[in-house]
């Protein structure tokens, strides 16, 4: 349902989506200075979490460029934690991937359009990536409300009239 800019209204109860709006910022920064543009934007706002599929193809859909997300292993070398103090509970990996390659990578991107001599990433794919390197970065502002206006999950996983309405957006800076 995103493509662009286009708005996100309604999200199945499944995908786990928080009450959230969602910022795709084309300017390349570092992914310190990208948090900090993220941070910029609200109080609770951060370089996006990415919790299921769900919202990784939405994310993914809706960039036009790799992209800094919010999960980092800067403190402990393997140890993924996100940014926004949210749990790391969703990994999507490129094939060989978190790599570190040299030692040099704590900060994860969501690939787009990446087709490097030493790497076809699909995208989609999360790959660990220098820090200092720079990138477009996907900002999610969020009021941390999950959506549950489903009481059966299962339901809500295979059919559209188990849906709930969020605020969710998707806009380009």
């Amino acid at each position: 349902n995103a493509g662009g800019a286009a708005g996100i209204t309604d999200v199945t109860c499944s995908s786990g989506f928080y009450d959230a709006s969602y910022t795709f910022h084309p300017t390349e920064r570092s992914w310190e200075d990208s948090e900090a543009a993220c941070v910029a934007l609200g109080s609770a706002c951060h370089l996006t979490s990415i919790h299921d599929s769900a919202e990784n193809i939405m994310i993914q859909n809706s960039i036009a460029a790799a992209s800094w997300i919010g999960s980092n292993d800067k403190a402990i070398e393997g140890t993924f934690v996100n940014i926004d103090g949210t749990v790391n509970d969703y990994t999507n990996w490129g094939n060989g991937e978190p790599n570190n390659w040299a030692n040099l990578q704590h900060c994860v991107r969501i690939a787009k359009n990446i087709q490097q001599i030493e790497s076809n990433l699909p995208d989609g794919k999360l790959d660990d990536y220098r820090c200092d390197g720079t990138l477009s970065s996907v900002c999610k502002c969020s009021n941390n409300i999950k959506c549950t206006a489903c009481t059966n999950q299962d339901h809500c996983a295979v059919s559209t009239a188990y849906t709930c309405s969020t605020t969710a957006s998707f806009t380009t800076k």
